[in-house]
């Protein structure tokens, strides 16, 4: 079997069979020739010794031969039968053979080919990955670079509403101020009873209250858009301006005062 790794050990055992019979078949062959050439030999040493064969001896050699000559060729024919038997098997196993091998040759190519293809399924897959990925970092580069674009023109549109707020509640406060000194001289507007001489001006304590809690906001505000968070100031204003909500209905005194 090692020896012989294309065939199987029935096909060696077949073929040994067959080879004893053909080696049996020859001794036996030889065995007639060296009997027949015996018989020839004695017959021409009976020849030798008689003047002339009778007619009986001749026809008895020629049966002989006859005979000879049949089974000749019925081994003959015997023996090209079992070659022909052999070669067809050998055919046979010859052609399973190769349609196993082309079996094996197909499913090859076949699992060669799925092999390829997942292979370029995962490199399109990793390709498009890359891409999304550096379309994200794009993104998100482009929206940080937004942000801190939009933070710095925050932070100057922030400065430049603080400092119009605080000049509009500086001249309100110098408007006030003027209004109140002159309803102080003269009585050219409705003054306050003089019973009210002693009492504090409401007006102006609101307003310097007021110019109080939004220089504290202010500065609030300014320092929360100096720190590195990423929240601008706080809602409820638009751009930081001063929204002034009334809670409370405006007394009669204090209407036109700003």
């Amino acid at each position: 079997q090692g020896l012989l790794p294309t065939r199987t050990p029935e096909e060696i055992s077949a073929h040994v069979e067959w080879f004893k019979q053909h080696e049996e078949r020859l001794a036996l062959r030889r065995r007639l020739l060296q009997q027949w050439r015996d018989a020839r030999a004695q017959l021409r040493q009976q020849r030798q010794c008689q003047d002339r064969p009778s007619a009986e001896d001749e026809e008895a050699e020629r049966q002989r031969q006859r005979e000879q000559r049949k089974r000749d060729r019925e081994e003959r024919e015997e023996k090209k039968k079992q070659i022909n038997e052999w070669k067809q098997r050998k055919a046979e196993e010859q052609a399973r053979e190769r349609v196993r091998e082309e079996q094996a040759e197909r499913e090859k190519l076949r699992e060669r080919q799925q092999w390829e293809a997942a292979r370029q399924e995962k490199r399109v897959i990793a390709a498009e990955y890359r891409r999304q990925r550096q379309e994200a970092e794009n993104r998100i580069r482009e929206a940080s670079q937004t942000v801190s674009s939009a933070r710095r023109a925050m932070s100057v549109d922030t400065a430049r509403v603080k400092q119009r707020n605080a000049e509009a509640v500086h001249r309100q406060l110098e408007a006030l101020r003027q209004r109140q000194a002159e309803q102080a001289k003269g009585p050219s507007t409705p003054s306050t009873p003089s019973k009210f001489t002693g009492v504090p001006s409401r007006a102006l304590s609101s307003a310097e209250a007021y110019v109080s809690r939004r220089r504290t906001q202010l500065a609030a505000e300014e320092q929360a858009a100096h720190t590195d968070s990423k929240y601008g100031p706080l809602p409820g204003n638009f751009a930081g301006s001063v929204d002034h909500r009334a809670i409370r209905a405006t007394p009669a005194w204090r209407k036109g005062l700003g």
